[in-house]
């Protein structure tokens, strides 16, 4: 597995600027957020590949069973076991022993950011069409969270449901690490944690603004940076005159 030490020493979160941004650059709080909140309509899929052996089917419901509904009665038990059993038989008889597509829960978090912040498409899609702000972290200041990039392949990952009953962490990495080859524009690395907003003091180490962000947002940058407890650099991006390209500024003085 990557550790920390692979990942950049700079990762960059592009962002539209509001209060999110401000508290990230302001009060180091990074948000986590919730697979389903993401972009990407195949965002936590997975082909799960459901037992065939009736023996190896029987302890797999079971299992599914005492995780689920530990406190059913021995007739309650009986009555699950048996329906669960027969969608499982149905769904494993539709797909002619194929894997089925399936989602993993919310119960993690995630951080994303991108190993660049002079990408044309990333500002687009993600820094408010070029009017907001990218933002340096520093993975270290992460730690012991561990940095991992995304792999970028051609298909949906696949799993057994034993794995997905067991929801482990590396069961979770293998499924949210997986994305399409049509977004390795973005050059993705991830942390995971709990859902919600999470502090990690001085992660933040520089911010760009937007080429086209207007001098409102430029101000508010600055007077944000400047409330900061440490030293922040800001930076402007520029439209290239002869190139489809984004340039950055070397830091403003203050």
């Amino acid at each position: 597995m990557t550790d920390q030490s692979s990942a950049p020493k700079l990762l960059w979160k592009y962002r539209k600027w509001n209060d999110h941004a401000r508290a990230m650059i302001e009060n180091e709080e990074v948000k986590f957020s919730r697979l389903s909140d993401f972009n990407d309509p195949f965002e936590g899929a997975c082909l799960l590949r459901f037992p065939s052996d009736s023996a190896e089917l029987d302890r797999y419901v079971r299992e599914v069973l005492a995780q689920q509904h530990p406190g059913d009665s021995t007739s309650m038990r009986t009555m699950r076991y048996g329906q669960l059993r027969k969608e499982i038989q149905e769904i494993a008889e539709r797909s002619k022993g194929s894997p089925i597509q399936y989602r993993v829960s919310d119960q993690h978090g995630v951080f994303s950011a991108a190993d660049h912040c002079d990408d044309v498409l990333m500002w687009s899609h993600y820094g408010h069409h070029h009017r907001g702000v990218s933002i340096a972290v520093l993975p270290d200041r992460f730690a012991p969270k561990v940095f991992l990039p995304i792999q970028y392949v051609q298909s949906i990952p696949v799993t057994t449901a034993w794995e997905f009953l067991e929801g482990t962490h590396e069961t979770f990495q293998k499924i949210a690490l997986s994305k399409s080859v049509a977004w390795r524009y973005e050059h993705e690395w991830r942390t995971s944690m709990e859902p919600g907003v999470h502090y990690f003091p001085e992660c933040v180490e520089r911010v760009v603004v937007g080429a086209l962000a207007t001098e409102d947002t430029r101000r508010e940058v600055t007077e944000t940076a400047n409330n900061s407890s440490r030293r922040i650099q800001i930076h402007e991006a520029r439209l290239s005159d002869t190139r489809f390209e984004v340039t950055i500024e070397p830091p403003i003085p203050g």
